[in-house]
């Protein structure tokens, strides 16, 4: 017993000791999912609207956020909580293009306008998330929900309903305690940005998978247009040469006493032939499969420079005096 006991505290401490690197990785080193520009075919046809939108609600909410934070201030804090309204609302704007770091941000102005006003603040008011304050923080956690999977999303909802407990800790004086009110906003703004995230994510999944289809259409189209070229040169040419091959092998057998330079012109023309005939299959093969390079490599290479006493050879069995000349010492090419 004790030393399963034991054990669970060792990997609590080592679970401990790896949460500040886990929440710096999850929350702050890891990028957010890039937003596709406009025209881009995953491009989400609701941005520009969303954007304006964005802008709209932070100068709306940029006024009635400085009446509540003057109002709660001191004659000391009201031009500063004038500054963390505007700040507030520039950090909801920001959110659209860098949404980790406007939600760090948004966290922070919160907790620090909290502890600045929670001295002087109404008993009467929502604490520690006014109404307001429960809009900045839930279009925060939106706005991330949109561009981060839904596990670093939870981890922030997490570190954000933390922060609210610490502060209903920190408190002072007495407040009306809203934690069991705006725990329910918070949860809904990252449901809903991450539904919005797997739309956009679906969307370019079968963007994707439209563009492999057309694709592979392309792909068997240009196989059945190969199959076809190959069963046409098959049909023109491959039986005219074998016609030729076994008339040349069948010829010296139509004449009584055929001479010596009959029969060897004769075996050269079926040699030709048959030559003929074996690298039209080569061709015939590579027109034939999916993947021309891969399916050569079965074959024989394309001859080359090797071969060149052969091909003399053969022009002079036709009868043409051909001389080769060579200089230097041969090597491989």
């Amino acid at each position: 017993m004790r030393a399963v006991t034991s054990s669970r505290a060792v990997r609590l401490r080592a679970a401990v000791r790896r949460a500040p690197r886990a929440l710096y990785e999850e929350l702050w080193a890891a990028p957010a999912d890039r937003v596709p520009r406009m025209g881009e075919p995953d491009a989400p046809a609701w941005r520009p609207s969303l954007l304006v939108l964005l802008i709209i609600a932070a100068a709306c909410f940029a006024v009635p956020r400085t009446n509540e934070l003057v109002t709660d201030a001191s004659n000391g804090v009201s031009g500063w909580a004038v500054l963390a309204a505007l700040a507030q609302s520039a950090v909801l704007v920001a959110g659209m293009i860098r949404p980790v770091g406007a939600w760090w941000a948004a966290t922070a102005l919160s907790v620090t306008t909290v502890l600045v006003t929670e001295p002087v603040m109404s008993p009467d008011r929502l604490f520690p998330w006014s109404i307001m304050g429960m809009v900045f923080q839930g279009g925060a956690l939106f706005l991330l929900a949109l561009r981060v999977p839904l596990r670093r999303a939870t981890g922030a909802l997490a570190l954000t309903l933390l922060a609210g407990m610490a502060l209903t800790l920190h408190q002072t004086q007495r407040h009306n305690l809203d934690l069991d009110r705006s725990a329910p906003v918070f949860v809904v703004a990252l449901v809903l940005g991450a539904a919005l995230r797997s739309l956009r994510l679906a969307r370019k999944d079968l963007v994707v998978q439209a563009e492999l289809t057309a694709e592979e259409r392309a792909r068997r189209a240009l196989l059945e247009e190969r199959n076809r070229i190959a069963r046409e040169l098959h049909d023109v040419v491959a039986h005219h040469m074998s016609v030729i091959s076994i008339q040349a092998q069948v010829a010296p057998h139509l004449v009584e006493h055929p001479t010596d330079e009959l029969r060897e012109n004769l075996t050269g023309i079926r040699q030709n032939a048959l030559e003929a005939l074996a690298e039209l299959r080569r061709v015939l093969g590579v027109l034939r499969s999916e993947d021309a390079p891969v399916q050569s490599t079965r074959h024989a290479p394309q001859p080359g420079l090797d071969r060149l006493g052969e091909l003399v050879a053969t022009v002079r069995s036709a009868g043409l005096a051909v001389t080769v000349s060579t200089t230097g010492e041969p090597r491989p090419l």
